[in-house]
């Protein structure tokens, strides 16, 4: 007999862009085609033939066995299923795997997928264990030419164009010419970035899949703290708290957000969808292996803000110089449907891959 209980999904929010509600439910497992059954879903989807990018979903499993951890479930092209208008890719590295999900054919709206199919290995399909499901949505940002730098910032790069993945790169003080040969992190090749900021329901799930020793190293208390404690070290607009004690050392803390203070988790209410706050370094890279990603380089990043357009002098991520002035009013504060009722386009939060995506 096999257990499949768990179906969570992560999903982070940003004003100005809607937070499309992605989901991934109906979890199974097939013992027939060896292979893990499930839906994912998410709104505001598209695909762009004249950018040549579009959205996708990054899917991927965690398992444990009785008495457990939590491990990463290997995933495969072996009999796998996918909706026809849909593609996939998945991706296998280092014992961990995840899958991307995306539009084939140019489109746009909620996109539903449904008895999505991957291949697993005969012992999990045909053991014991509970699976846990996560989903991210993602852009993919195209092979394509594009400056970095913008000459003006400190310590920013001359302006340049980088025309391949070995353009020969200068310091920035643009005093040393540099041969990065055949780099694939400079920011030609094509790559997939987070489509939003990491969302506290997103770190949430991320601490309720550690063990008891690995939670003291990406929260503030102790997990064996009483319920209600804070998880962070700053409680403003950070509302993940414990909401089941641990017990030291083998049973982990189980974590809920509870933004209205009543005691119930992870409602509507509860701030779920909002951007996590107070993390560090160390906090944000032990996520992205957790979810199989890595950080984006320097040079990503501005193209993925960029795109192919020319800097500007002392130019912020979002295209030009200016700052909003006032502080932010939020509209219904910690909901899914949170914004900024007093943004313009002056707002960091507008857009941040604004040539690709918006």
């Amino acid at each position: 007999m096999k257990q499949v209980f768990f179906s969570l999904c992560l999903m982070a929010s940003c004003h100005y862009l809607s937070a499309n509600n992605i989901q991934i439910t109906n979890i199974s497992l097939n013992a027939g085609d060896n292979t893990i059954e499930f839906d994912v879903s998410w709104e505001n989807s598209w695909r762009s033939d004249i950018l040549n990018n579009w959205d996708a979903a990054h899917v991927f499993f965690k398992y444990k066995a009785l008495n457990g951890s939590w491990q990463p479930l290997i995933l495969s092209n072996v009999n796998s299923v996918v909706p026809v208008g849909y593609a996939s890719t998945v991706f296998s590295t280092f014992g961990f795997s995840t899958a991307i999900f995306y539009r084939s054919a140019i489109g746009g709206g909620t996109s539903n997928l449904l008895n999505v199919r991957l291949g697993i290995p005969v012992e999990y399909a045909t053991g014991q264990y509970d699976i846990k499901g996560f989903a991210i949505e993602m852009v993919y940002i195209p092979q394509a030419a594009f400056y970095r730098g913008d000459g003006a910032s400190t310590n920013s790069f001359t302006p340049s164009q980088i025309t391949s993945i070995s353009t020969m790169l200068t310091d920035p003080i643009g005093s040393v010419a540099v041969n990065y040969a055949v780099d694939p992190f400079n920011g030609f090749s094509s790559f997939y970035c987070m489509k939003y900021e990491l969302s506290q329901g997103g770190y949430r799930d991320f601490l309720n899949s550690l063990t008891y020793e690995q939670q003291q190293n990406h929260i503030q208390p102790a997990p064996n703290a009483a319920a209600g404690t804070y998880a962070l070290f700053n409680a403003y607009r950070n509302h993940i708290k414990i909401k089941t004690s641990g017990s030291s050392p083998s049973l982990p803390a189980v974590f809920g957000c509870d933004a209205d203070n009543d005691g119930t988790y992870d409602e509507d209410a509860d701030g779920e969808n909002i951007a996590c706050n107070f993390l560090n370094w160390v906090d944000q890279a032990a996520y992205l292996i957790w979810a199989g990603m890595q950080p984006l380089s320097e040079l990503e990043y501005e193209k993925a803000a960029r795109g192919v357009q020319t800097p500007s002098a002392g130019e912020y991520v979002w295209g030009n110089t200016n700052l909003a002035n006032a502080p932010y009013i939020l509209s219904s504060s910690d909901l899914p449907n949170e914004t900024v009722s007093n943004g313009s386009n002056k707002s960091h939060r507008k857009c941040l891959l604004r040539y690709y995506s918006c």
